[in-house]
């Protein structure tokens, strides 16, 4: 059975390491990803050791649209959160796209990629669907100097496993980025996930930028929920919550944290997605807005790196809500709002 373990201290992955010598742990995590037999699971779980089913995990869009059917760019949305204004790039800035992998060759993205990784299916490259590389466009749409390392989590359908998640953020992890970008989300793996997470960002200041949802549900879905992630919501192009965008939070706290248009946004695709051969397509979902509010923190780390602390404040000063709410956090952040806010501030 393929598991997940999760270890709480170097003692317990000492015993881990011990019990079963053909489990090999990721790097930087204290995490092992194996093909265990029930005895080898109890075996674990006797010891108190924390054990998890490999279960699915899936991208969070609601797939291609028609082109025909109205659009807006990532053009269209650069110019109205004033991210052209901002005179930044996020030069110098790594971004980790876990996805379904991003199309090199793509004249738009394709030369911001710096390294390819599957963790999915490992030794698979490009972009095995076209999601992640329309997402990789509403990153660089906004932050055209940073550099990209994909990460592939995903397979063709949109779906892949927890250990591909976890193997992902190790793997970001040894590339030394500075964001993640994870445009995926689940509504029931927040109690290994969100602990992941948090450990990540507390331990090596990396932040993930995590998906709402597309669910409709009065709660967003994991690695949003967790208190480290920043999640971004949907709005249409009015500003008002798209009906699909999760909202809401199981914790105390609020989330989403901000949102961001994410309806019918027109951008680069995968070859294969592109039906129509144009190398562009419409997409719809959470992921679309995730992507945009990435590029606009890569945006502030060319200033400097932010704890997720100093992130916070920032939206708080630059979203048009006039308070944080379960609904839309602190609403559509103005990227000159944002970054003035960042360089007023005396760390």
């Amino acid at each position: 059975m393929k598991v997940v373990v999760r270890c709480k201290n170097s003692e317990e992955i000492s015993k881990v390491k011990s019990l079963i010598s053909s489990c090999t742990n990721c790097s930087n995590i204290p995490y092992f990803c194996a093909d265990l037999s029930e005895e080898e699971i109890m075996m674990l779980t006797n010891e108190g050791i924390e054990v998890y089913n490999d279960s699915k995990i899936s991208m969070c869009s609601t797939g291609l649209c028609d082109i025909k059917g109205g659009y807006i760019t990532t053009g269209d949305v650069r110019r109205s959160i004033n991210a052209d204004k901002t005179g930044l790039s996020g030069s110098g800035v790594i971004v980790g796209v876990m996805d379904t992998g991003i199309d090199i060759l793509h004249p738009d993205v394709g030369g911001s990629v710096i390294a390819s990784i599957d963790t999915y299916d490992e030794g698979k490259e490009g972009d095995v669907m076209g999601h992640g590389t329309h997402v990789a466009g509403c990153i660089t749409s906004i932050a055209p100097g940073a550099r990209l390392v994909s990460i592939r989590v995903f397979d063709e359908k949109g779906q892949g496993n927890l250990s591909s998640f976890i193997k992902g953020i190790d793997a970001a992890i040894t590339q030394k980025v500075h964001i993640i970008n994870y445009s995926g989300g689940d509504l029931d793996l927040g109690k290994i996930q969100d602990p992941l997470v948090n450990d990540m960002t507390e331990k090596y200041g990396i932040i993930m930028i995590s998906a709402a949802g597309n669910e409709h549900k009065n709660f967003v879905a994991s690695p949003g929920s967790a208190i480290m992630s920043v999640c971004v919501g949907s709005v249409d192009n009015t500003g008002f919550k798209s009906g699909f965008s999760n909202t809401g939070n199981k914790n105390s706290f609020f989330k989403p944290d901000v949102s961001m248009f994410g309806e019918k946004i027109l951008s680069s695709i995968g070859e294969k997605m592109d039906s129509l051969n144009c190398g562009y397509g419409v997409m719809t979902g959470t992921s679309m807005s995730t992507g945009f509010v990435t590029g606009l923190i890569a945006q502030a780390f060319q200033l400097r790196k932010l704890s997720r602390e100093q992130l916070e404040n920032a939206f708080s000063k630059s979203g048009n809500s006039s308070m944080k709410n379960n609904v839309v956090g602190y609403g559509v952040i103005d990227a000159v709002e944002f970054i003035n806010s960042i360089e007023k501030e005396v760390y």
